[in-house]
């Protein structure tokens, strides 16, 4: 009787270590799995803020082509006025030099 009851106190308190260490196990397996979760979720937050970081720099960069084009289109504007009104000097001084050499022939004329 003593060695049965010994057998059945061996036997509980065998499955008493196997139930704490199944339990061990089981509360590993649920750590190892918190820990995966934060891992992956701060690989998540690591690709979301650098796609942001590169999302602004093609924004700047973009803005950037933009006032370039528009310093561009500024700087030709002003050669074409350059341009133009060179035309224009070109044109009142050509105009006065016929009406020079109009008014010179008129006074030849007269003269003559």
């Amino acid at each position: 009787m003593l060695f049965t009851s010994n057998l059945i106190t061996m036997l509980f308190t065998s499955s008493l270590i196997t139930m704490l260490f199944t339990s061990s196990l089981i509360a590993m397996l649920f750590t190892s799995s918190l820990i995966a979760m934060l891992f992956t979720s701060c690989l998540i937050a690591m690709l979301f803020t650098s796609s942001l970081i590169a999302m602004l720099f093609t924004s700047s960069l973009i803005t950037m082509l933009f006032t370039s084009s528009l310093i561009t289109m500024l700087f030709t504007s002003s050669l074409i006025t350059m341009l133009f009104t060179s035309s224009l000097i070109t044109m009142l001084f050509t105009s006065s030099l016929i009406t020079m050499l109009f008014t010179s022939s008129l006074i030849t004329m007269l003269f003559t």
